[in-house]
Parts: C-alpha cells; sequence; structure tokens
C-alpha cells in the first residue's frame, strides 16, 4: 500500500527508493532520536509512461504459495507496485 514502517536504532539516515526504469528514484534523510519516530514521503516522478505508449507490463509465469487469507491480496500488491498489468495468478 505504500507504507513501510522500519525499527532503527538512533542515527542519520538516508532513505532511497526506486521503482523499475519509468520512474526516478526518490531519496531522504531522516534523522532518528532515541525514543521517537520520525517520519520521510518519497515520492516517486514518473518520465516515462509506457501504458500510455501502449506497452503493457506482464508476467503470465507466476508461483507463489499462498499460506494466509490476505495473501492473494498482497500478491496483486506486489505486481501493483512492479506496474505488472497483466499477470497469471
Amino acid at each position: 500500500n505504500g507504507d513501510v514502517t522500519v525499527d532503527l536504532p538512533p542515527g542519520k539516515y538516508r532513505v532511497v527508493a526506486g521503482k523499475g526504469l519509468e520512474f526516478a528514484p526518490a531519496e531522504a534523510e531522516a534523522v532518528v532520536a532515541a525514543g521517537s519516530t520520525a517520519e520521510v514521503r518519497l515520492v516517486l516522478a514518473r518520465f516515462a509512461d509506457m501504458p500510455r505508449l501502449g506497452w503493457w507490463a506482464g508476467d503470465t509465469h507466476v508461483h507463489l504459495t499462498r499460506l494466509r487469507p490476505d495473501d492473494e491480496q498482497r500478491i496483486l500488491w506486489a505486481a501493483q507496485a512492479e506496474d505488472v498489468h497483466v499477470s497469471n495468478l
């Protein structure tokens, strides 16, 4: 869903996120003090919109074990995160 929580010791951190070749990587710095939290918001900027140009990413050979009731949704989120528009689950 785009949110992630990470437990880290106090310190200064650089956070970097990327999403394939169609997006420019985003980065930010965060300082985590003892006993507190820090929030970082990254926005990935798309510089090439391949679906708009008629190209759709797909993966027709996916093997994933489903162990919990919400695994199906997690698989769909993973495909969405990777911009996979067509997948055979």
